[in-house]
């Protein structure tokens, strides 16, 4: 079993989602604070949205499991 760690490297909050195709994991958003890291338990490829609070943009990639993504 992998994961998927997000680090949020803003200045605001960002709400993030990973899918879960084919998995057992929520799809649901999730915050996470400034500075703040996080982990989603994923083992294919799947579809992270993040929607920052300091732009109020949504950013959309694929991610990887045992993958760090940091945004900002």
């Amino acid at each position: 079993m992998g994961y998927v760690y997000i680090h949020n490297n803003t200045s605001s909050a960002i709400h993030v989602r990973i899918t879960a195709d084919g998995e057992s994991g929520s799809p649901d958003f999730f915050g996470l604070s400034s500075g703040r890291n996080d982990k989603w338990s994923r083992n294919k490829l799947q579809v992270c949205t993040v929607l920052r609070d300091d732009t109020n943009k949504t950013e959309i990639f694929v991610v990887k499991p045992d993958m760090t993504y940091a945004i900002g």
